[in-house]
């Protein structure tokens, strides 16, 4: 039985994912000369702070932590408060699952104020919001989806999680969550072959949800 349904949010809440692909890459290329459309698969789904680590240490990158998020939140302000819209579905699917009574939560790596921006601005309420700020670890480690089941008084069996990246649904599966990976034209090379399943329209999750 399903008692909880946990969202990720870049690329299922909203399409932010084809923008960071795009504009991302010209953001990182100003950071790492080197940098190419192929080295975005690797920090897809990571928390800031990962990515960072990971672009200091293998990337080369020399600049301070507090420097870099100063400059990555006033990049991706632009994204969340003036490109970003909701995927098809996902409203419609928020309020069914809510008037069904299913615990929902926002699960991302993201920081917990650039969450904010996407909340505030559609107008999203989830029972609880966990981000990269709440757990020691960030996706592929199951954390984030081990403290939202905390928060929600279930049980990571009785979860399941909507995931569009590879480490997105490396932490799930390391949760011991049942995992829907969402299969979208901007995420084309993410492997989401360890999802127990695929979907490519967010509109059909309450009734794929109800079978279960």
């Amino acid at each position: 039985m399903v008692k909880a349904v946990l969202f990720d949010m870049d690329g299922v809440l909203v399409d932010s994912e084809r923008y960071f692909i795009s504009d991302a890459n010209k953001f990182f290329e100003v950071l790492i000369p080197t940098w190419t459309s192929d080295d975005f698969a690797n920090i897809s789904g990571r928390n800031a702070i990962d990515i960072h680590e990971i672009l200091t240490r293998d990337y080369g990158l020399k600049m301070d932590f507090d420097i870099y998020i100063e400059q990555a939140t006033a990049f991706v302000r632009t994204i969340y408060e003036k490109k970003v819209a909701l995927m098809p579905g996902v409203e419609s699917s928020i309020a069914t699952l809510k008037e069904q009574g299913v615990p929902i939560a926002l699960a991302s790596s993201t920081l917990r104020s650039w969450i904010q921006m996407v909340t505030d601005r559609f107008k999203l309420e989830f029972d609880t919001v966990v981000s990269a700020e709440d757990v020691d670890k960030g996706k592929p480690a199951p954390d984030i989806f081990l403290k939202a089941a905390a928060d929600l008084n279930a049980q990571p069996s009785e979860c399941i999680v909507i995931e569009d990246s590879r480490n997105g649904v490396a932490a799930a599966k390391a949760a011991g969550m049942y995992c829907i990976g969402f299969r979208a034209d901007y995420n084309v090379k993410q492997d989401l072959s360890h999802a127990d399943m695929e979907i490519d329209d967010l509109g059909k999750l309450p009734e794929i949800i109800s079978t279960f």
